[in-house]
């Protein structure tokens, strides 16, 4: 079964990569460096990935802080994701774009300090938690395959909780 999949998933990348016309490059880096702030917490990670044509598949990392439902402490975490990102232009010139991306890893949540709670206070050591993103938005292309984007984003973290909020950044292709 394991083999199977490998080969399935070796077919889909060279389709993709030989379906393209020869004038573009078969793939290119891409990074981008965004924000997402909600009601409950926010985040600053940065994301690198290889682009295929307009699809992009990479990871990312970052910095994130939760302030509103941890009151009075301050939790401090690092993501670590896996991402796939999906451009549609609009129009001829491929000015702006419909973007689309989807996030899946985990949160490594490394510091809890302030008051503890009368119910038994904060755990000492690190522990890992799940969180998946989905975020579609509007791209705006300033050269090249460099783009600004704003995307409201919706959340999903541990205990099938969910947050929306909104995600800004831009992305920087090579």
């Amino acid at each position: 079964m394991k083999r199977a999949l490998c080969i399935l998933a070796a077919i889909m990348v060279s389709s993709v990569a030989f379906a393209q016309d020869d004038e573009t490059p078969r793939w290119s880096a891409e990074f981008s460096a965004n924000a997402f702030l909600s009601i409950f917490h926010g985040s600053y990670n940065i994301t690198a990935g290889a682009r295929i044509n307009d699809n992009v598949f990479g990871l990312g990392s970052g910095y994130g802080m939760e302030f509103w439902d941890a009151y009075p402490a301050q939790v401090s975490k690092i993501p670590l994701y896996a991402f796939y990102r999906l451009y549609l232009p609009l129009g001829e010139k491929r000015r702006f774009f419909v973007m689309g991306e989807a996030t899946l890893g985990g949160e490594c949540v490394y510091k809890i300090s302030g008051t503890p709670s009368p119910e038994g206070g904060f755990p000492k050591t690190p522990y890992w938690t799940w969180r998946a993103s989905i975020s579609p938005g509007i791209a705006l292309r300033l050269f090249g395959n460099t783009s600004i984007f704003f995307a409201p984003t919706l959340e999903f973290l541990r205990n099938a909780e969910f947050m929306p909020g909104l995600s800004a950044g831009i992305n920087v292709g090579f």
